[in-house]
C-alpha cells in the first residue's frame, strides 16, 4: 500500500473482511472502521473483519472498530491491542471466555479509551473482565453483549461514566447493584441482561 499518509479507511457496509498484512505500513492511519450487517451473528447481526497480528504497529490509531477476535490461538491479537496508546474507540466481535486476561491487560494500558464494545461470539459465551481492576477514567461508553458469570468490579469505580448498555450478561448478582454507585450515569440499557 502507498497511501502513506491515509488518515482514515471506512470500509463500513463493504464485503471486506480480513486485511493485508500491508495495512501495517499506514504509520498516519487514525481511524480504522470496517464492520457490516447481515445474518452472521446473534450480536445485531454485526460482523467485522480479521486483523493482521501485529496490529499494535499502527501506533496513531484512535478508532478501531470492529475486529474480530476469532479462536482462542489469537490471544496475540488481543494482547496487541494493548500496544494501541492513542485507541479511544474499540470495538471487539467474536470474544471468548479463554480471552479474559489478556483482554483485561490490553484494556487497562488503554489509557484514552473513551468507548469500548465487547462482543462475545455467542449468547452463551462468557465475557470475563473480572480481572480489570483500574479501567482508564476516561471511559464514557461501555457496550458489553455476551454472558458476565459477575458484574466487573471495577465498574462502581468509574464514577464519570455515562453510558452503558449491558445485553445477554446474565450475571448471578443483580447488576443494579454494582451500577448504583455511579453518579454520572445517564443512559442504561439492559437488554435480557439478568
Amino acid at each position: 500500500m502507498k497511501l502513506q499518509n491515509l488518515d482514515t479507511l471506512d470500509l463500513k457496509q463493504t464485503f471486506v473482511t480480513k486485511l493485508p498484512v500491508e495495512i501495517l505500513n499506514l504509520q498516519q492511519l487514525r481511524h480504522l472502521l470496517i464492520h457490516g450487517y447481515g445474518d452472521r451473528s446473534y450480536s445485531g447481526s454485526k460482523y467485522g473483519f480479521e486483523s493482521p497480528k501485529e496490529i499494535g504497529a499502527l501506533q496513531s490509531l484512535q478508532k478501531l472498530c470492529f475486529i474480530e477476535a476469532g479462536d482462542e490461538r489469537n490471544s496475540s491479537l488481543i494482547r496487541e491491542l494493548g500496544k494501541l496508546k492513542e485507541l479511544n474507540r474499540l470495538g471487539i466481535l467474536k470474544l471468548s471466555k479463554e480471552y479474559g486476561r489478556e483482554l483485561c491487560s490490553s484494556i487497562e494500558k488503554l489509557i484514552k479509551i473513551e468507548a469500548i464494545s465487547l462482543i462475545s461470539v455467542n449468547e452463551n459465551e462468557i465475557i470475563d473482565l473480572q480481572p480489570i481492576t483500574s479501567p482508564s477514567s476516561s471511559l464514557q461508553r461501555i457496550y458489553l453483549t455476551g454472558r458476565l458469570e459477575a458484574s466487573p468490579r471495577c465498574i462502581s469505580s468509574l464514577d464519570s461514566l455515562p453510558v452503558m448498555h449491558l445485553s445477554w450478561g446474565q450475571p448471578k448478582d443483580n447488576p443494579l447493584w454494582s451500577l448504583e454507585n455511579l453518579p454520572n450515569l445517564v443512559h442504561l440499557k439492559l437488554l435480557q441482561a439478568y
